[in-house]
């Protein structure tokens, strides 16, 4: 039976943190792991795609702006159409961040459209066009045409059946599945970057603060992803690096804890770890509940949760990043395999 409830919204009070980014489809993965490798050694350096990306000059008078979509992480987003057409689409602006020619090339907006410009899978939102910065109008600020989602984010829809959660869960881990065999860790899930049609189709979005993880001559060069994202879906190794022994290596898993505790605010209605009643929650809040008490799936998830559910949460919101369940494990749990959306 499905779930009717609407779900509570919750001011953390917690602000992105900046670093001083279909059913029956299916998945274009590379080839092989050495293909992969292969296409990230130059890919790290290089700019997207070349037949996506353009000039801007007399791009902006092509469209039209309807409205505000939202706000990205270095940005601000669009509904747009286009003049001619008529065809709707996203348009992400990313603002100039002031940084030396050094360090720009890995600021989380260049790593944005190279992630735009290279992805190409159903589960991931698709890039139209990357335009480069426009100095006269635009002040270099660069832009970023996208596919339209016309259900919005997964942050302002009801609560969900648990065939719809598996339905949301299946696609999402399509989408992750692909991107971390691409080298490539998001570092900030959770519902408002989970885009949706009015079919339930599911598309992970905004790579403001994600990362490409390269190997440079045979030795690990991994990103330090614990000063980005979102403190409510940050993983305990994320969110006290100190106290849980962050080890890089496991960036990966950070991406499948973020994806429990969504999955998990999805079906009860609210950010899960705390009662709706809690308007105000701080960091130390945090780390008390992810790092220091008893696993949250010990208390959190509701009595009416089947088996199933329970166990795949507990797979993703595994303390130890060494035990946490990866995306390709996940899609052959249980809970996925045993339900087929019917709602």
């Amino acid at each position: 039976m499905s779930l009717v409830k609407k779900r509570l919204q919750v001011n953390l009070q917690l602000h992105t943190i900046k670093k001083k980014k279909r059913n029956n489809l299916q998945l274009h993965l590379p080839v092989s792991a050495l293909k992969i490798s292969d296409q990230f050694s130059s890919f790290c350096y290089n700019l997207p795609n070349p037949s996506i990306v353009q000039e801007a000059d007399n791009f902006f008078l092509d469209f039209e702006k309807i409205c505000v979509l939202g706000h990205g992480n270095y940005g601000i987003v669009y509904k747009v159409r286009h003049k001619r057409t008529l065809d709707i689409y996203a348009l992400k602006i990313i603002r100039d961040i002031d940084c030396d020619s050094e360090s720009q090339s890995t600021s989380p907006p260049s790593q944005e459209t190279k992630i735009l410009g290279f992805v190409d899978c159903p589960f991931v939102i698709k890039c139209h066009r990357i335009f480069e910065p426009l100095l006269s109008s635009s002040g270099g600020s660069k832009a970023i045409l996208m596919e339209y989602m016309d259900g919005g984010t997964l942050d302002t829809r009801r609560s969900f059946s648990e065939s719809s959660l598996a339905h949301i869960a299946y696609q999402v881990l399509k989408g992750l599945e692909y991107l971390h065999a691409c080298n490539i860790v998001h570092l900030d899930i959770k519902p408002s970057n989970l885009l949706v049609d009015r079919d339930l189709n599911v598309k992970i979005a905004d790579f403001g603060v994600s990362k490409i993880i390269s190997y440079v001559h045979g030795s690990d060069n991994y990103c330090d992803s614990a000063d980005v994202g979102t403190y409510a879906y940050m993983s305990p190794e994320r969110l006290d690096k100190d106290s849980c022994r962050y080890d890089p290596k496991y960036v990966y898993a950070g991406d499948m804890w973020s994806l429990g505790v969504t999955l998990l605010e999805l079906f009860v209605g609210h950010f899960p770890f705390f009662q709706p009643e809690k308007k105000s929650i701080s960091w130390m809040d945090l780390v008390m509940v992810t790092c220091l008490d008893e696993p949250p799936t010990s208390w959190c998830i509701p009595e009416e949760a089947s088996e199933e559910l329970v166990s795949f949460v507990k797979c993703c919101l595994e303390k130890d990043p060494s035990k946490r369940w990866t995306a390709s494990q996940l899609l052959k749990h249980p809970y996925l395999l045993s339900r087929s959306r019917s709602d």
